[in-house]
């Protein structure tokens, strides 16, 4: 009789024990990311600092006109050139997957273009040299590491145009005021440092239309007054390397 309880006793508890065991089992083969309950995730609460290459390409929309009414207009003088990015910014995690921030961005270009007037005997090399703005950005977090973002914010693009020899009145270094848009991912690279980050992303300038040249003639009675003007857009892809300063813990409960 001793023996009979003594082995009932035992498979009940290894009844009991058998629903946890299993449950620790089924726990262990899910995806660590989303499910595992109090493992730490990366905040992206922080500033940002970082820098990048970029390739960008300026096209410009020509207008000559005569008392204000256009007289000819050309659109494809473009350039394409290399350039750096030097980014700089703070941002706040909302909640489990929104994160707001601000960014100011600086970029170093090298987009040469000619506008060329052989009736009029002349050609000028227009060089977009560099470029900044500041944005509003809004994030959505894919899962603890990695965030796709869009931007938007006022910026300003800086030309240098030069000519062989000399044309009276002509703009030399014009600065264009642009509206600027973006889009990107980003994905942290813990493997590097606990605030280490990488990020590709595309953005789009749209130029507001600037005079490059203008005469009004003199001693007449009805006087005519002819102008150049530009207006550029630039399409721009980066790759960024940064670091974020702040590198505090959220529970993962959030992703699952």
């Amino acid at each position: 009789m001793r023996t009979t309880l003594t082995a009932v006793s035992a498979l009940a508890l290894l009844a009991m024990a058998t629903p946890a065991s299993a449950a620790d089992v089924y726990a262990s083969t899910k995806d660590p990311v989303s499910y595992t309950a109090g493992a730490p995730a990366p905040t992206w609460t922080g500033l940002i600092l970082g820098v990048g290459a970029v390739g960008a390409y300026t096209n410009h929309d020509l207008e000559f006109t005569k008392n204000t009414v256009t007289q000819v207009e050309l659109n494809g003088v473009s350039g394409f050139g290399p350039g750096a990015d030097f980014l700089v910014g703070f941002r706040y995690q909302m909640g489990p997957r929104l994160v707001v921030g601000i960014e100011a961005e600086y970029d170093i270009l090298d987009t040469p273009g000619t506008l060329s007037f052989p009736t009029q005997g002349w050609s000028a090399d227009i060089n977009k040299e560099g470029q900044w703005a500041i944005l509003g950005t809004l994030g959505l977090l894919v899962n603890k590491e990695t965030m796709a973002y869009v931007g938007a914010g006022y910026g300003q693009g800086f030309y240098h145009i030069s000519v062989p020899g000399t044309h009276v009145g002509l703009a030399t270094n014009p600065t264009v005021d642009e509206i600027v848009f973006k889009a990107g991912l980003e994905a942290k690279l813990p493997w590097v440092a606990p605030g280490a980050f990488i990020r590709g992303e595309y953005e789009f300038r749209a130029g507001d239309t600037t005079t490059l040249w203008s005469a009004t003639q003199t001693h007449c009675e009805v006087c005519n007054t002819a102008a150049l003007k530009d207006t550029p857009d630039t399409n721009v892809a980066k790759v960024v390397l940064g670091y974020q300063f702040g590198t505090g813990a959220t529970s993962l409960e959030v992703f699952k």
